[in-house]
């Protein structure tokens, strides 16, 4: 049996995160030694720790932090790690397994000095290790070439993909990763074939491992109940088709774009058929739904939601889950829908159609086109049969594909190749 480390400087509230600590319980189950260490201040247990830190390295860590940003290089550096090697080191894995570099996680100037010790894959999330500073290139493709000229650097708060920053500096964070990146040997792991080929396409990434695997769910939790009982915990008339929008648990509509695709697809949706849009609840869930009133529609906001069986009657309830994404790799809301049989229409984006195969499990949109998206829901709402089919599907591609069992196995002849390739 392995004994694996999963470092992270996220939180358990944003999807990456809930598809580590899915991972870390899978490969509990399967027999295997998980052991996550977070810089977040999360509750920690036996199989959960955080690197402690003294009030002294707290202190060097906070003036570190203004002097990066001041320079414009946030990230990539901090002296605490003495306390990183400390906790690292106190575990003493076979592997470890890196979910998270920024938001002051590992620094990215640690890599070649960890990866001399121990064998490490490294789980791409989001775009951040490939680019200059965002997380989300948005169809600009300099990080192919060394960054420079960035057209998100100085969005500030509006561009949720990237720190602000105070100058253009992401040709010079793009070139500090190169260095760093060729003197470290690492694995990378796509949970999307999109990011695979991301990857694939990345100078910074040349000659490094790369394996396709997909996040893990239980499927023996996430699965689907009777959908007239959910509707009536929900106080949803049962003849009321429901249509499920799921944001931030912060703000539902916090990722740019997407309320605008909704609206313009509700507004498309009445135009269409004004009798089927009153018959339509839409069920919105993360802070703000409460304030959303769009008629002719129903509006229900269940606001934050962090039970997982709350969500699996929300699931559970709905007809079809709507997900306008601009950007995303590998969106586990989707995957508990499909757990829970439910099918949706979603952006042909990223990877998700690795998930939603267009008339298959789901309806895939042009991101931009909200008739799309209308023409996916009214298709589904008009034909049982059909949205019974899709469906069946979906709870099949998550049971046969991403159930945790299968994605532990996968995931530890992934380690047990990058060992083997340690050795040799």
């Amino acid at each position: 049996m392995l004994k694996v480390l999963h470092i992270t400087s996220n939180d358990a509230k944003t999807g990456g995160a809930i598809a580590v600590a899915r991972l870390h319980e899978a490969l509990l189950k399967a027999g295997h030694h998980s052991h996550i260490l977070t810089f977040a201040d999360v509750p920690v247990g036996k199989t959960i720790s955080r690197v402690d830190r003294s009030f002294f390295w707290r202190g060097v860590d906070a003036v570190t932090r203004r002097v990066t940003d001041l320079i414009a290089l946030p990230y990539l550096f901090r002296f605490s790690t003495p306390a990183i090697w400390s906790a690292i080191d106190k575990i003493k894995p076979d592997l470890i397994h890196l979910h998270w570099t920024y938001s002051f996680g590992i620094p990215i100037s640690m890599l070649p000095a960890l990866t001399r010790r121990y064998p490490l894959v490294w789980t791409f999330h989001d775009m951040w290790a490939m680019t200059g500073g965002c997380t989300n290139s948005m169809g600009c493709e300099r990080w192919q070439s060394g960054c420079g000229n960035c057209p998100q650097w100085n969005g500030g708060l509006e561009v949720s993909s990237m720190h602000p920053l105070r100058r253009d500096s992401t040709k010079d964070a793009w070139l500090i990763k190169q260095w760093f990146f060729a003197q470290a040997e690492f694995a990378v792991i796509c949970p999307s074939r999109w990011m695979m080929d991301e990857v694939q396409s990345s100078p910074l990434l040349k000659n490094k491992p790369t394996y396709h695997i997909p996040n893990c769910i239980d499927t023996t939790f996430w699965k689907p109940l009777d959908k007239d009982k959910c509707k009536l915990a929900l106080d949803i008339p049962a003849d009321k088709y429901v249509v499920l929008f799921i944001g931030k648990p912060s703000n539902v509509f916090a990722y740019p774009g997407r309320r605008g695709i909704l609206v313009q697809t509700l507004d498309e949706l009445a135009r269409s058929n004004i009798e089927l849009s009153r018959r339509i609840v839409i069920l919105l869930i993360g802070e703000g739904g409460q304030d959303f009133v769009h008629q002719p529609y129903q509006t229900i906001s269940v606001r934050t939601v962090t039970s997982p069986a709350m969500l699996r009657i929300c699931y559970s309830a709905a007809d079809v889950l709507l997900n306008p994404t601009q950007f995303d790799n590998f969106p586990g809301v989707i995957q508990e829908a499909f757990a829970c049989g439910t099918p949706t229409v979603a952006s042909d984006v990223g990877g998700v159609p690795d998930l939603v195969r267009h008339m298959c499990s789901g309806y895939l949109a042009r991101p931009t086109q909200p008739r799309e998206f209308a023409e996916g829901i009214q298709r589904i709402l008009f034909k049982p049969d059909l949205a019974r089919q899709l469906g069946q599907s979906a709870r099949h591609i998550a049971v046969e594909e991403y159930d945790e069992g299968t994605i532990a196995n996968q995931i530890a002849d992934a380690y047990k190749n990058e060992i083997v390739r340690r050795n040799e």
